[in-house]
């Protein structure tokens, strides 16, 4: 589960990142529901991290319902979201990624440029064959 990358240098702290990672994981299927997730110390260990803020980001996820621990028992992701659920995924992405791209002095249009290029990448990428 180490496909997770946190950037120190992002404005957003290091459990919301994570937080949000895996939440697009779960929401895309890409972690099961059902699955086990690692412990918060594999997880902090895996990404150097400090253990409590792995726990944060696994609270956020239960506070979202997506994941939950049962007393002496490992997090799991706990059902299947929707559509909605995955457009604000990607909208709460998005407004972090304006923010960083106003900070680097890009305009919108060179963005949306970015983000377009990107996609058509991505879906050449994912498409069936």
């Amino acid at each position: 589960m180490s496909t997770f990358q946190l950037d120190p240098d992002d404005t957003a702290p290091l459990y919301a990142q994570l937080a949000a990672q895996l939440r697009a994981a779960i929401v895309s299927g890409t972690i099961a529901p059902g699955e086990a997730l690692p412990s918060t110390r594999a997880l902090a260990a895996d990404l150097d991290i400090n253990f409590h803020t792995a726990r944060r980001a696994y609270h956020e996820l239960s506070k979202d319902a997506l994941i939950e621990a049962p007393r002496g028992g490992r997090y799991r992701v706990i059902a299947q979201h929707s559509h909605e659920t995955a457009t604000d995924i990607l909208r709460e992405d998005a407004r972090r990624l304006a923010r960083r791209a106003i900070t680097l002095g890009l305009s919108p249009l060179e963005a949306l440029g970015i983000f377009s290029e990107e996609m058509t990448q991505a879906a050449r990428l994912n498409a069936p064959r």
